[in-house]
């Protein structure tokens, strides 16, 4: 193990990249990569490419998986093969971060194939998936030591310094497998007897107020509580903001004035405007509203960053061979590259099926993957992964893909499937880069081999690649993208089907979204947080409401222990892997519940297990569903709190 039990004051910056000494240095007795190394690796990936498809999808969020990979990887190195290896620690969170990077892009837009009617070919979506994981990954090839080294204590990386400290920590790999393993737990026995699976109580108990068209409600779900721990209550409360808007504002008004006119019929609802109940109001009407203030948010940030963009460019492309000729530390070859960046435009102008086509759309895809993907990968550097607006860098890219297969007369269902397709591409390579910046740094922090990490952080995008596209054909067959009432709400995937459809069409309500414009363009003039705010209008209270009450949760920890700084520390990180365990623990539990369902062709039979042993009043009940959330609320607490266990 490194012989010193902390980072040194120089992994965060104040010498040359070429001459910082990393925390492992001398490698001699201390194993990086092993059979079990890659095992653990893989298995990491899965479970957070599955656990970031099912919260993606289900309430547009992820999580990223470098910190709670790192403890729970190193924790089972422990606990299964007796072996203690801060280098097969790195190695393990690299390889989870491969398989959440490739979720967190690909759920953002392939689902948009099947909302839009199109044909969804597995086969087909992978080869896009794939094509943008060699992209991203010929990117990063390219800009490594550039980014990572030549601009170290320039380019922070704030997460990658975060995963380095767990690393390092001691005690990181005993308690807080525990923590985690307790989390998983509790967020697996909840999902399991919520009314998505076994129903036993109501997970998304809802008062309507007919009388004004609103609703109130939470959604007992332990992954968004923990996902409002994680992200804070700045975040919550911007989307309550947004939440509030849309459910006691926007909708009532669309209630009124259709009991002014009992007949009147507004698309895109074919249904009058008075027969509609609340949560119809908001996904014909207020969705469209909240859909062009995440788009317009999107592109707002993207003209805030465009001086980045310029200089991340311009800086990178003049060093890139400075960067790729010294042999401190080497990547894998600069021929390596070229070959996965010339072999994804052969793919990516097969795709179309027509020479032209496929030519002009392989030279956009390619200039958008990588010109963002070095962005993206930069940004990283500042912000973070979990703060990087690949959404909008898509949206970017999709705004110059789309108008150019209309141009060139494609515009039916066919073209709007290759476009969602080409938009796979695009984001995937902008995230696979971002985690694979940050994995890099991490493992240039610590001393692990950048070759060595290359290799594994691909072999673990292939299959996470794999796993997601799975995934989304398991969850479509079990619950479906487009059916009322669905689980899968997939914000992002429904945004960009709007804005494909509205391209080629013409045929969306423009009126909504254009007020949705003009929604973003107000919160931007008022500096407010337009994503936060837009996806409170997006999603269902429920959801909001769920992730709000995670955030408050952290403020009441954060209160009680805010004359102890240490405490303070250690309970606020130890409640964030407990929320990661909550994450993945709801997300195994509703990854497994699909594919039970499309084993058995009929999701209800698990949903009238608990109404037939209980009766359908209490699995139905809102009180019921109230004290559900409220025992969890307690019991989470309680393990917060309690001060016999200590976590770094």
């Amino acid at each position: 193990m490194a012989s010193n039990e902390t980072l040194s004051k120089t992994a965060y910056g104040g010498v040359d990249g070429t001459k910082y000494v990393p925390h492992v240095k001398n490698k001699s007795g201390i194993s990086e990569l092993k059979i079990s190394t890659i095992f653990l690796g893989i298995l990491m990936s899965v479970l957070f490419a599955g656990a970031n498809t099912y919260l993606g999808l289900t309430a547009g969020i992820t999580i990223a998986a470098g910190i709670p990979s790192a403890i729970l990887g190193g924790g089972l190195l422990v606990a299964i093969f007796r072996r203690k290896s801060i280098l097969e620690g790195n190695m393990i969170q690299s390889m989870a971060s491969a398989g959440e990077s490739i979720a967190s892009g690909v759920i953002f837009v392939l689902p948009a194939i099947i909302i839009t009617g199109a044909v969804f070919d597995p086969f087909q979506a992978i080869v896009a998936a794939l094509v943008g994981m060699l992209l991203g990954s010929a990117v990063m090839l390219l800009v490594r030591k550039y980014l990572i080294i030549q601009s170290h204590g320039d380019l922070l990386y704030p997460e990658s310094m975060a995963i380095s400290e767990v690393l390092v920590a001691s005690d990181a790999q005993g308690e807080g497998l525990k923590i985690l393993a307790i989390g998983g737990a509790i967020g697996g026995l909840v999902k399991s007897l919520g009314s998505e699976v076994f129903a036993f109580f109501n997970s998304a108990p809802t008062v309507v107020i007919s009388s004004m068209k609103a609703q109130l409600g939470v959604a007992v779900a332990p992954a968004l509580v923990g996902v409002g721990y994680i992200v804070g209550i700045e975040v919550g409360l911007a989307m309550v903001a947004g939440t509030v808007l849309a459910n006691f504002a926007m909708i009532p008004l669309f209630g009124f004035f259709g009991a002014l006119t009992p007949d009147l019929i507004v698309f895109p609802s074919t249904v009058p405007l008075s027969e509609m109940s609340p949560s119809a109001i908001g996904s014909k009407y207020t969705r469209y509203i909240g859909a062009g203030a995440i788009a317009t948010g999107g592109l707002i940030t993207i003209v805030k960053i465009m001086p980045t963009v310029f200089v991340s460019i311009k800086k990178t492309l003049s060093n890139i061979s400075v960067t790729t000729s010294d042999n401190y530390d080497p990547d894998l070859s600069l021929k390596l590259a070229i070959a996965m960046a010339i072999f994804s435009f052969v793919v990516v102008a097969i795709i179309p099926g027509q020479l032209f086509v496929g030519l002009i759309a392989a030279t956009l895809v390619v200039v958008c993957s990588v010109l963002f993907a070095i962005v993206g990968a930069r940004m990283t550097g500042i912000i973070g992964t979990s703060n990087l607006p690949v959404s909008g860098m898509t949206i970017a890219s999709l705004l110059v893909i789309t108008p150019a297969f209309v141009l060139l007369g494609h515009k039916d269902i066919n073209a709007i499937g290759i476009i969602v397709l080409l938009g796979t591409t695009v984001v995937t390579a902008i995230s696979l880069t971002a985690g694979f910046s940050q994995s890099l740094k991490a493992t240039f922090i610590i001393g692990g081999t950048t070759k060595q990490v290359q290799k594994m952080y691909m072999l673990s995008a292939v299959v996470g690649v794999l796993v997601v596209v799975g995934l989304i054909y398991v969850l479509e067959q079990a619950y479906g993208f487009s059916k009322e009432g669905s689980i899968l709400i997939a914000p992002q995937a429904n945004l960009v089907s709007m804005i494909i459809t509205g391209i080629t069409d013409g045929n969306l309500p423009w009126v909504f979204i254009l007020s949705g414009v003009a929604i973003a363009i107000a919160l931007a003039l008022l500096k407010l947080p337009i994503m936060s705010i837009a996806i409170g209008f997006y999603l269902p209270i429920t959801t909001v409401f769920a992730v709000f009450i995670g955030g408050l949760l952290r403020v009441i920890v954060e209160r009680k222990y805010k004359n102890d700084p240490t405490m303070l520390d250690n309970k606020i990180t130890k409640g964030t892997i407990l929320a990661a365990g909550l994450v993945a623990g709801e997300a195994l539990i509703g990854l497994f519940a699909a594919i039970i369902a499309v084993a058995m062709g009929n999701v209800e039979l698990m949903n009238k297990v608990g109404s037939k042993l209980i009766g359908e009043n209490i699995s139905t009940s809102i009180t019921v569903g109230i004290l559900a959330l409220i025992v969890l609320l307690i019991i989470v607490y309680k393990i917060i709190v309690k001060n016999n266990t200590k976590t770094q």
